[in-house]
């Protein structure tokens, strides 16, 4: 029984007891691999998502303030009062929009995560076509040689 796969150039070819540990070692690192990339993707996912949050939260905040000073307030000194830190609650909402940065670089939300997905996209396409060009180059150089 012969160890290798072609014995015409069994200096070229890889033990088959070698070759099934490489592709169990190759599986449960490929295995991992998905798993890292699943886990950071769900943080970063969390981190934009509550950034996005934090910016609807702060809009539906300035709404409601807004809402509360429509209707006519009674001349009591409490509504009075109440009303004026209102108008200037909602001053200040109107003037400061909280939003999340990268040490200032980009805004933190959601079309961070389209803009990630269509960069792995790109780069995916990428890389398939490097290889189909490379193995359409290693077979036109196989036909040159045998011939």
């Amino acid at each position: 029984m012969a160890l290798c796969d072609n014995e015409k150039a069994p200096g070229k070819t890889m033990p088959r007891l070698l070759k099934g540990s490489v592709l169990k070692n190759m599986e449960g690192l490929a295995t991992m691999a998905i798993f890292y990339t699943v886990l950071h993707f769900a943080a970063i996912l969390a981190v934009t998502w509550s950034c996005s949050a934090l910016t609807s939260a702060s809009r539906r905040s300035a709404d409601l303030v807004h809402k509360a000073l429509l209707p006519p307030s009674s001349k009591t000194p409490k509504d009075s009062e109440l009303r004026r830190q209102l108008q200037l609650f909602s001053q200040q909402l109107l003037h400061r929009h909280p939003r999340i940065t990268a040490c200032g670089l980009f805004v933190i939300d959601l079309s961070n995560i389209s803009s990630m997905l269509a960069a792995v996209v790109s780069y995916l396409v990428v890389i398939v076509q490097l290889s189909v060009t490379q193995n359409s180059f290693a077979e036109s150089g196989n036909q040159t040689a045998s011939t």
